[in-house]
């Protein structure tokens, strides 16, 4: 199966049609405190059809247009419109449903928020001490590199090793009188 989208349209290639795009909500912020079913009227889990025409119903009394000046109306219809944003869309109908049933979803996901958070915070901490080792690292090279700067020649290992050899040699050669070349 695969989607070909086109100016707003996809085509599935599963059913072989031409299918709007749908929007998606996911930005909408679920009110936990309200219940969307309640303020549409309708039992809890209700099917997507079901909320539909409860929608379709209440926004039909109170739409502003068929109740003019009337704050109250203008106020539910509003209420009415967050209800059916949040139910109508699949993905945050299953979260505000699965809230439902488990009355403790909104801690379990304020605990892994809070997990997440402090390993977000870890990570920082070792971030920033890995770069204070390295800020160490340089200070400590450039403290070096200034002391090497007062001396006109640089100790080598392999120096050291050629003028011992040297020494041993002269030793030889006051020690037996003999001249080696």
């Amino acid at each position: 199966m695969f989607y070909l989208t086109i100016e707003g349209l996809y085509f599935n290639s599963f059913a072989l049609t031409l299918q709007p795009l749908k929007k998606h909500n996911s930005h909408l912020a679920i009110d936990w405190n309200k219940d969307y079913y309640a303020v549409l009227q309708i039992p809890r889990f209700s099917a997507a059809s079901e909320i539909k025409t409860a929608y379709r119903n209440l926004a039909k009394k109170y739409h502003p247009d068929m109740n003019p000046g009337n704050k109250s109306a203008e106020e539910k219809f509003k209420e009415i419109n967050g209800a059916y944003d949040i139910l109508s869309d699949e993905e945050n109908k299953l979260i505000y449903d699965e809230k439902l049933r488990n009355p403790h979803y909104q801690r379990q996901q304020q605990f892994k928020n809070q997990q997440q958070t402090q390993y977000q915070q870890y990570q920082k901490a070792q971030y920033e001490e890995y770069m204070r080792q390295q800020q160490r690292a340089r200070e400590f090279q450039n403290a070096q590199r200034e002391s090497a700067k007062g001396s006109n020649y640089d100790i080598n290992p392999w120096r050291i090793i050629f003028i011992v050899i040297i020494i041993i040699n002269l030793l030889r050669m006051c020690t037996h009188r003999t001249f080696i070349p």
